[in-house]
């Protein structure tokens, strides 16, 4: 394989993004992807590879105040993604060492560098990140896997962030999903948090019929996070069964959900799971 250094790299990356394929007619959003810090999508679009950007990236989209570390993206197939990227001169690195704990995470490409003399570390670890946003690295994620449907065909896409309702179903059936094992207890956690932030901080998602964009199943996590009467961190294991129990029942029809005002009942003692979790901490 052929490798770049930093500086040619850098040259090459800047002769894509002039050109890009039919970006200006597809609406305000995927222009964004001039920013150099979106150089794969960029490359990604331009050969037709469906993709959507992803965790912090993607709640940093819809204002949420997070730091962005590596730009993770969904797409239907990986390999062909990582094909695509390594053609424009990236690299498979090392896992973050952000990210050491969630091996999900671990499928890493970046552009090739002559030197560290262009990174900084991140920490105690040795990790490095880039000071370039054009060299940051990329993590590729398969779109089932997070139970996210995109489009077959790089051309028909109008936007390269997540719609809210997606992102949103997207991480919560993948929240449902992991179970409390050692090797996906991290990822479930991590997602928690993503979940919690849009809750904290987007505040379309409390508007009235906002649920009318998810799936029913996650109708009653909505409502709770909504009003938050959760009874503590969705990283908790007793909060995570408990609504998992919920979605389960939502699905055979055993349950109804409903928002606290439509219970008549703001009160999380509603729930005898976290009430018994308060009383014994």
């Amino acid at each position: 394989m052929t490798g770049y250094s930093s500086k040619t790299f850098a040259q090459k990356l800047r002769s894509l993004l002039r050109m890009p394929r039919k970006l200006a007619d597809k609406g305000d959003d995927i222009s964004e992807a001039l920013n150099p810090r979106y150089a794969a999508c960029s490359i990604l679009y331009n050969a037709a590879v469906p993709y959507c950007i992803w965790c912090e990236d993607a709640l940093s989209a819809y204002g949420v105040p997070t730091i962005v570390f590596d730009l993770f993206l969904l797409t239907p197939d990986p390999g062909e993604a990582a094909a695509t990227l390594i053609e424009a001169g990236y690299v498979r690195k090392e896992p973050n060492a952000r990210f050491c704990d969630i091996p999900q995470f671990s499928n890493r490409l970046g552009p090739a560098t002559s030197c560290k003399g262009d990174r900084k570390s991140i920490d105690k670890s040795g990790g490095f990140e880039s000071l370039d946003p054009s060299m940051t690295e990329v993590v590729l994620l398969p779109a089932n896997e997070w139970f996210y449907d995109l489009l077959e065909d790089a051309e028909d896409m109008t936007q390269w962030k997540p719609p809210l309702s997606k992102l949103l179903d997207s991480l919560m059936a993948k929240w449902f999903d992991l179970k409390d094992s050692d090797s996906e207890y991290n990822l479930q956690s991590h997602i928690a948090i993503f979940i919690s932030y849009i809750y904290l901080y987007v505040g379309e998602v409390k508007e009235p019929g906002f649920e009318r964009g998810l799936l029913k199943e996650h109708w009653q996590l909505h409502f709770d996070l909504a009003a938050g009467i959760t009874g503590g961190g969705l990283n908790s294991s007793r909060c995570h069964h408990h609504y998992r129990s919920i979605k389960d029942k939502i699905r055979t029809g055993e349950h109804e959900p409903q928002s606290p005002q439509a219970r008549g009942n703001p009160s999380v003692a509603c729930y005898p799971e976290h009430s018994a979790e308060a009383n014994n901490p």
